[in-house]
């Protein structure tokens, strides 16, 4: 019983320690969106992009920052656009799948242990992301591959690639985690309080005598 208990206590915890990104407004299939380049993040076009959902989140702040998957198609800067849906390839890129080295990169950039400070560094994530696609006219083989290739992810986790239209630059993304319901925290709670209850009774029931 005290090992149900323990596994039980263990579930819990993990539930609750599971990260929610709740500070970032994400797009839904439908939605429209506008993007823009912080010219401090970025050489030229190339760089963080900022993306603002309409109607969503806040007004004067990019509801999240990405970066775009594939070179040869275009986004158009300050221009609106309808969100397709989300998956884990891309029809511009060389390699149409989401390699797993760029959704490395992507979710260090967004949980901050790949921070991008300069418009410099920002341009050679973009660029690194290209090459990862299998773009190598574009892109360069420079030290964010370098990281990638040392961390050797095998999978892309929660990291997909947001279906912006037919010719236009696709974009990456996280879908978060969802985030337990207070009914099902409510239900673990009273499990737990539950096996405990039980764990007590046995535990006080008077032994049988043997004699």
């Amino acid at each position: 019983m005290k090992r149900t208990i323990t596994a039980l206590l263990t579930i819990a915890t993990m539930m609750l320690a599971t990260p929610t990104f709740a500070s970032t407004i994400y797009p839904s299939v439908g939605d429209s969106i506008s993007v823009s380049v912080d010219p401090l993040l970025a050489v030229g076009n190339t760089g963080e992009i900022d993306v603002d959902i309409i109607g969503k989140g806040s007004s004067t702040t990019p509801d999240f920052i990405t970066f775009c998957v594939e070179h040869n198609y275009s986004i158009n800067i300050g221009s609106t656009y309808t969100v397709n849906g989300t998956s884990k390839s891309t029809d511009g890129a060389p390699i149409t799948s989401l390699n797993p080295y760029t959704a490395y990169l992507y979710n260090s950039f967004v949980n901050g242990t790949l921070p991008i400070t300069t418009a410099t560094q920002a341009q050679q994530l973009q660029q690194a992301i290209w090459w990862l696609q299998g773009d190598h006219t574009n892109g360069v083989n420079n030290t964010y591959v370098s990281q990638a290739t040392t961390a050797n992810w095998t999978n892309t986790g929660n990291v997909y690639i947001l279906d912006m239209g037919t010719n236009v630059q696709d974009l990456l993304i996280i879908q978060p985690t969802p985030t337990p319901e207070p009914s099902t925290l409510i239900l673990l709670g009273a499990g737990i309080v539950g096996a405990g209850f039980i764990s007590r009774k046995f535990k006080n029931r008077p032994e049988k005598s043997n004699s």
